[in-house]
């Protein structure tokens, strides 16, 4: 490839988050598609505009057509269903170098993205533990750690006017509602919720940023699975769905990043490679249940000089390492892609 121009990509991706525009705009095209276009000449291509969902068999051949007319040295792709075909990825394979970022390989890969990937040019994965899966198959892949674009000015971190002890963002389910109901019980005191079915609502991406830098502790809690005995006892409900979800553990996700990239503290639930991201301890920190979290709680709330020190290395360590376009970047190079 000729390293005097920037490599063309063409983005075959959702525009609204799970296809659904009642949801609002997907992290693909909120983050993902302008990363892309920090380093790249970038030809989109929005599934739903073409399609997606009504019209599966026909989207197949505008994809094949579009990347035809376009003749990009990359084709990248993030898929959660059967948005693009195999037939139609192993067509695109004769024209371009393609790519999918897989987002839940730590419950989906065996039902998913082993079925997919052997269609692709190359896998990234955001589960470090799925690469020895990989390469038993001989699918060419990489581990890429979550990114984030936007990062707040290091200057708004110091001597910030906060406006909450404790907050949580993200949709109230039954598994967080438990955790929020018990972590308050026992900690006296009350976590501020925003997000669907809390009594804060949904907030806009500014918002977002604020009520994380403006929060002492930003509590991180994963949706992925609850092996708490006490919630998964606590209803009929509660026990059927442990027994029948396919999520088997906890997941780092892009809420990690971001809680340090907009400037705050981060107290997050435990996942597997979480420290390959952060220094527990030093940058953020974490707790396995309710009453370590409290304890952690209480703590980070009373050493405020600790929280705030710890805070800037995280936020630090972010802007360093976790910019999304230079993760796609360096995950594109890593698969053999010559920039």
């Amino acid at each position: 490839m000729d390293e005097t121009r920037r490599p063309k990509i063409t983005t075959l991706l959702l525009s609204y988050d799970y296809g659904l525009p009642e949801r609002g705009p997907s992290l693909e095209r909120g983050r993902f598609f302008p990363a892309i276009c920090d380093f790249a000449d970038v030809t989109p291509f929005w599934l739903e505009e073409n399609g997606y969902p009504e019209d599966l068999e026909g989207l197949q051949g505008r994809i094949v057509d579009f990347v035809e007319k376009e003749h990009p040295d990359v084709v990248f792709t993030i898929t959660m269903r059967d948005e693009i075909l195999c037939q139609t990825l192993d067509r695109l394979k004769e024209l371009s170098f393609v790519v999918n970022w897989f987002c839940d390989d730590q419950w989906r890969f065996d039902d998913y993205s082993s079925k997919r990937a052997p269609h692709l040019s190359g896998a990234m994965t955001v589960d470090l533990y799925s690469l020895p899966k990989y390469r038993e198959r001989a699918i060419p892949a990489v581990w890429v750690p979550w990114g984030i674009r936007d990062f707040a000015e290091e200057s708004s971190l110091h001597d910030v006017k906060y406006d909450f002890d404790v907050s949580f963002i993200g949709g109230a389910d039954r598994n967080r509602r438990w955790w929020i109901k018990r972590i308050e019980a026992l900690t006296g005191s009350p976590v501020a919720c925003f997000g669907s079915g809390w009594k804060g609502g949904r907030v806009s991406d500014q918002d977002v940023m604020d009520i994380m830098l403006k929060s002492r502790i930003n509590l991180n809690l994963s949706n992925s699975r609850n092996n708490d005995i006490r919630f998964v006892l606590s209803s009929p409900v509660n026990a059927l769905r442990y027994l029948r979800s396919g999520k088997n553990q906890e997941q780092v996700k892009a809420r990690n990043i971001e809680i340090p990239a907009f400037g705050g503290f981060e107290l997050s639930c435990y996942a597997p490679g979480i420290e390959r991201y952060f220094s527990i301890g030093d940058e953020i920190d974490l707790f396995t249940s309710p009453e370590e979290a409290a304890v952690k709680i209480s703590y980070y709330l009373l050493d405020e000089k600790r929280r705030e020190s710890m805070k800037l290395k995280a936020y630090r360590r972010a802007k360093r390492d976790y910019h999304l376009g230079a993760v796609i970047l360096e995950g594109l190079k890593n698969l053999g892609v010559s920039f």
